[in-house]
């Protein structure tokens, strides 16, 4: 009797060191934790989105959460939805690549979109963008464009992109509230 109190006890005890290290390693330094560091929805409260759509959202959905294997590229996308529907959101997608993403202008972006045609939407896009909105100051690269909502799109550091995207609210409070969240993601990352 004393042996099987000994073997499950070394049981217990393999098993709660094994535990330990699982969680470590998503804690500290694993891929999981390199993730958790592009959190879209930290970045973006519900206050802020409530305050910019004036109505009230839900909660944070989570729409893209991807970890390539080497943990070198990672995308984070989330939106807030209007409580009445989703005719008015706010949307974010952060990116962080292994290779340089960054165009070296507005016009150079809308170029390769057209040349790429991503999606099928290469002209339409390359339009948007044309007539979007050169933006100082903000990152190495950053405009404005219309497509699918209000957006602002802002590359930095080479290899990190970011897209802000206000859908269902026209209002000049919308690229204020863009580059603030912008330029906090930026400091932040």
């Amino acid at each position: 009797m004393n042996k099987g109190i000994f073997i499950l006890g070394l049981g217990l005890l393999l098993f709660s060191i094994s535990c330990g290290k699982s969680k470590q390693n998503k804690e500290n330094g694993g891929v999981k934790s390199m993730a958790q560091a592009i959190d879209a929805c930290e970045w973006l409260s519900k206050d802020e989105v409530e305050s910019i759509l004036g109505t009230e959202v839900g909660d944070c959905k989570v729409l893209i959460d991807y970890v390539s294997e080497n943990g070198q590229d990672i995308a984070s996308q989330v939106a807030y939805y209007s409580e009445s529907g989703p005719d008015r959101h706010v949307g974010l997608l952060i990116k962080r690549t292994s290779v340089n993403v960054s165009p070296s202008s507005r016009i150079d972006y809308a170029e390769k979109s057209k040349s790429e045609d991503t999606m099928g939407a290469g002209n339409e896009m390359y339009e948007a963008v044309m007539q979007g909105m050169d933006i100082q100051g903000l990152g190495d690269v950053a405009f404005t464009y219309e497509m699918f909502g209000h957006n602002l799109i802002v590359f930095w550091k080479g290899r990190y992109q970011m897209i802000i995207t206000i859908y269902g609210q026209d209002n000049e409070k919308n690229i204020d509230f863009q580059k603030k969240v912008a330029s906090k993601i930026i400091n932040g990352l």
